[in-house]
């Protein structure tokens, strides 16, 4: 699946889980690699949010983590743009976050 698939909406690293993914977190941290190049020892696991049902039938566990800022995601030509944007409005929301607190 490709984001031009999915125009309009926002992306996150993300897939089924494989027999060899222990729990939800290492299903994210092996696809966050496999679609961002995240390099899972620089990845730290927060915890995860409620399991949602999205709009196509999927059930997430979403996953938070921080990495060290900035990062240089390693991303096929043709999702960078993406990514970058992805990125810059999850920094921002949680930044948003914070001031409030």
């Amino acid at each position: 699946m490709h984001l031009s698939e999915h125009k309009g909406e926002i992306a996150f690293p993300g897939g089924r889980v494989d027999k060899m993914d222990g729990c939800p977190a290492d299903t994210a941290l092996r696809e966050a690699k496999e679609e961002i190049g995240l390099n899972p020892d620089q990845a730290n696991i927060l915890g995860s949010l409620s399991l949602c049902n999205t709009s196509t039938g999927w059930y997430v566990t979403p996953i938070v983590a921080t990495i060290p800022y900035p990062y240089k995601f390693n991303t096929n030509k043709r999702n960078r743009q993406n990514v970058h944007c992805t990125a810059e409005m999850a920094r921002q929301t949680i930044q948003s976050y914070i001031t409030k607190a």
